[in-house]
């Protein structure tokens, strides 16, 4: 009788030794392909990242396949677009076509800290891309420092960055007086924080050529209440960090923006960052679902007439920097604007803004949209409060969106022009609804529905 014999097909190497072509958890030698005893081909799965990842089968041993979704991206090839970008210097926010420190030189971002002790440059997104659960998520940029070598010359790169005059949560790739660091805080607590010299060195790569080259930097990451994360230069893993179980979760807020920081101390040269573009992408992924936030006005609001005819408002909104007692980092979109007019004619329109001396408010009150959402809102109605509430805006101070008239007795309706604007409401944003009648003598009345969507 016959006996099958099991055999392995595997690549030699000029010696004609087996090539190893990984190893599994216990460090076992683990080829790849093989057949059984009874001659099916059987594969073994590399432990390429020393995680036995469930996420590669459902429970029912269902191959998933990957198809990666792009949260977020940016370039900066002719611009810091500031509809995409806020930027800080030394604590204050300020419009990035009015920044002296960071621009677009040729065809890349460059950030400035000038050499003064302490002096901070950070470019942020408004955009907070939102892990999604049981996915994993691919952080890429590219980086070059041509002063990577000043003493205390402090760069970090990455994401998960809140400023609210303070730092509370983020984790970066972290060059500090010429040496490297993986970094991660969370609530102000340092969770991580490792010199990773001489795992650059043992992956043969030289932190010096951001001199005059580019490196690629990568990170892989999973949240399950703790963080697993994979940090790539250059595309070879250098470091691996896998959360130890504890009580409480690694990063306290999964919803963060991308951000490049630049911080000058006691380094009396100028500080340069140059970036190439950067991308959030989670596996699997997907545009995130959003949530109701919308309103309508509880009164009619009156227009009164004067030969100005004067703006009236008819509802204000804000992004709290706070909710829940938490820092606030959720995004929001205007969805559609509703609008009525009554007795006449009115022009009706909406404006955005970032500066709260833009506006100017008496005998206001703030409420909640809803129970569940980051976002409030002043109704301009006349019996919400009992004393009506005024207000004067700055519009120089202000990005007027949209303007549309409304025949008497008419309802006007404006949409998200379309679904893939990559425009963000975050903490610190005002909209301010207006009307305002076409023709003078007589008094007119608007009302309007605002309807936000949601991330949480």
């Amino acid at each position: 009788m016959a006996t099958k014999e099991r055999f392995w097909i595997l690549p030699l190497d000029e010696n004609w030794n087996p090539v190893i072509w990984g190893y599994d958890e216990d460090d076992n030698i683990v080829r790849p392909i093989s057949v059984d005893d009874f001659w099916y081909i059987k594969t073994s799965k590399i432990w390429w990242n020393l995680v036995d990842s469930d996420i590669l089968n459902t429970a029912w041993g269902v191959i998933k396949s990957s198809f990666d979704y792009s949260i977020f991206h940016s370039m900066w090839t002719y611009d810091v677009n500031g509809t995409i970008w806020k930027i800080i210097e030394d604590w204050v926010e300020v419009k990035a076509k009015d920044s002296t420190r960071v621009s677009s030189i040729n065809w890349t971002l460059e950030i400035l800290s000038w050499p003064t002790n302490w002096n901070y440059t950070l470019i942020q997104s408004f955009r907070s891309p939102r892990y999604q659960p049981n996915r994993w998520h691919l952080y890429s940029t590219s980086i070059f420092a041509p002063t990577y070598d000043l003493n205390w010359a402090h760069r970090e790169y990455w994401i998960w960055f809140v400023v609210d005059w303070v730092v509370y949560n983020w984790t970066s790739l972290l060059i500090l007086n010429w040496v490297p660091y993986f970094k991660i805080v969370s609530w102000w607590n340092i969770i991580y924080n490792e010199d990773v010299s001489l795992d650059f060195i043992n992956k043969w790569i030289d932190i010096s050529r951001l001199n005059d080259d580019w490196l690629l930097y990568d990170n892989q990451f999973q949240w399950r209440w703790v963080w697993d994360f994979f940090y790539y230069i250059e595309q070879k893993l250098i470091k691996i960090w896998i959360t130890p179980p504890t009580w409480y979760v690694t990063l306290e807020n999964p919803q963060l923006p991308a951000f490049f920081l630049c911080k000058n101390i006691t380094a009396w040269q100028n500080v340069i960052l140059r970036a190439w573009c950067v991308d959030i992408t989670s596996e699997w992924g997907r545009s995130w679902a959003l949530t109701d936030a919308s309103f309508s006005n509880n009164d009619l609001v009156t227009i009164s007439w004067s030969v100005w005819l004067p703006i009236k408002s008819l509802a204000i909104f804000r992004v709290n920097t706070l909710f829940k007692w938490k820092i606030n980092t959720r995004n929001l979109r205007l969805l559609r604007l509703t609008a009525s007019a009554y007795t006449k004619a009115c022009k009706v329109w909406f404006a955005i803004t970032r500066d709260q001396t833009a506006i100017s408010i008496w005998n206001w009150v703030w409420q909640p949209v809803n129970d569940y959402s980051c976002m409030d809102v002043i109704d301009m109605s006349a019996i919400s409060p009992a004393i009506p509430p005024t207000t004067t805006v700055d519009f120089t101070k202000t990005n007027i969106s949209y303007k549309a008239s409304i025949p008497a007795e008419a309802t006007w309706e404006a949409k998200e022009p379309n679904e893939d604007l990559d425009f963000y409401l975050s903490w610190w944003d005002y909209v301010i609804i207006f009307a305002r009648q076409i023709k003078a003598w007589t008094d007119a009345q608007a009302d309007a529905t605002i309807e936000f969507g949601e991330e949480i």
